[in-house]
């Protein structure tokens, strides 16, 4: 018997001497991978990235957006949301008078935005905001403003309010809730442009307004902030004593986990910076890859479920979508836009194709995300066509949705969808 005790108790030691070298081997090689992403120049902490206001001008910025902010966090939560499905042009309009009397356009929030709107802004810095993304109510509150005064005939207010919007989605620190403003301020020019008839100069002040916002494709950008948030909370774990211990104790397997963590996010990059169109193949066909690992570890309850990070952490879909509506309805309203300014000098006859537009009102001709070709344009008697072929990725005819579209709000999987504006010619 004390033969089989010494044999056990030397398997145990071997079995635990042999754990504490696979938990150094997995810790070396992560700690590898972390410092080769370093190598290249990335950041490996989320104080490495670039926090703004960084001049007086945008720390003042960044101040008054802080506090318009704060008195966003006042509104009722039915009140923001149902600003993002408010449509004056819907089959069945709200009453214009109930509108002004609960969404009024002097809203202290509102004067604080457009205080805002002319200053350089580049982030907050050390300025202190309640949430990520402060201000989405706020910028929306401000496309109402506009599409009240639209309605009513005033176009130089509503051009106002819109550049304040627009220069309001400069806070948003990510792609999906840029995408949500970016939307919603298309609605507000579609509005405009049917009920009113700005002029040139104001056209031109909205037109820069929204090409001041990023024409660039931050999935990648953004995946890499994600994963120095996730590194610093790898290095610096939250959580009771016990499951520190039980941390410690799994610390092999938890490595590894984080070392395929890491491997995942790397595809994923490799994903973010492929070109439009081949992007959004690119990020579906990576999640079919991970959907079984994401799945099975989504059902974990308990310990393991919130410190285990799942499979796929970089699997880029969630952001690529979001940056493909961003980008085209973003192209779509500066297209529209410029040759709102070509008609105001040119007897309000739209011009032939969007090249007639290079160089006096764009810069060159915006391509379509979705599309390896430029936006549609289409020009018929009554009106004209702008638009993205959107994520279907064949051309519906401008088979437009969402808000100021009087079409659908959200249109169902698989029918029909174009992304962008139809303005009427002859009012």
């Amino acid at each position: 018997m004390r033969k089989v005790g010494r044999i056990l108790v030397a398997l145990l030691l071997i079995l635990f001497a042999g754990y504490l070298v696979w938990d150094q081997i997995e810790v070396r090689a992560l700690r590898r991978q972390i410092d080769a992403i370093a190598a290249r120049g990335e950041p490996v902490a989320i104080d490495d990235t670039p926090v703004g206001a960084d001049t007086p001008e945008r720390h003042d910025a960044a101040r008054i957006y802080a506090a318009a902010a704060e008195r966003e966090r006042e509104f009722l939560p039915e009140y923001t949301f149902r600003l993002w499905v408010i449509d004056v042009d819907s089959p069945t309009p709200p009453v214009i008078a109930d509108l002004e009397a609960k969404y009024r356009s002097d809203a202290p929030v509102l004067q604080l935005l457009d205080q805002a709107a002319p200053l350089d802004f580049n982030g907050f810095g050390d300025v202190e905001i309640p949430s990520r993304n402060p201000l989405s109510a706020s910028a929306v509150l401000s496309d109402l403003r506009a599409d009240l005064f639209s309605v009513k005939g005033k176009p130089d207010d509503a051009v106002s309010a819109l550049v304040s919007s627009a220069r309001a989605v400069r806070t948003s620190a990510d792609t999906y809730s840029r995408w949500i403003g970016v939307s919603r301020l298309l609605g507000s020019v579609r509005i405009l442009l049917r009920h009113t008839s700005p002029s040139e100069p104001a056209l031109a002040k909205l037109q820069n307004a929204v090409a001041s916002l990023p024409d660039a494709d931050s999935v990648a950008a953004e995946m890499q902030r994600s994963r120095a948030s996730m590194i610093d909370d790898w290095r610096n774990p939250r959580g009771t004593v016990s499951e520190a211990v039980l941390r410690r104790i799994l610390r092999p397997w938890l490595t590894r986990s984080q070392r395929a963590e890491l491997a995942a996010t790397d595809e994923g990059l490799v994903v973010a910076r492929e070109p439009w169109p081949g992007k959004l193949a690119a990020a579906q066909a990576l999640e079919r890859k991970y959907a079984p690992a994401i799945k099975q570890l989504s059902e974990r309850r308990g310990f393991f479920a919130r410190i285990a990070q799942p499979y796929g952490f970089g699997i880029p879909l969630v952001s690529v979508l979001p940056n493909g509506y961003e980008l085209a309805a973003r192209r779509v309203m500066i297209a529209t836009l410029a040759i709102e300014r070509y008609r105001r000098t040119h007897a309000e006859a739209p011009p032939e194709s969007l090249d007639a537009l290079v160089p006096a009102y764009l810069d060159a001709v915006p391509q379509d995300p979705f599309a390896k070709s430029p936006l549609v344009f289409r020009r018929g008697k009554d009106a004209y066509l702008v638009y993205s072929i959107d994520r279907d990725q064949k051309d519906d005819g401008g088979a437009l949705y969402g808000v100021g579209s009087k079409g659908q709000l959200n249109p169902r999987l698989g029918t029909p969808r174009d992304l962008g504006i139809r303005v009427e010619i002859a009012k």
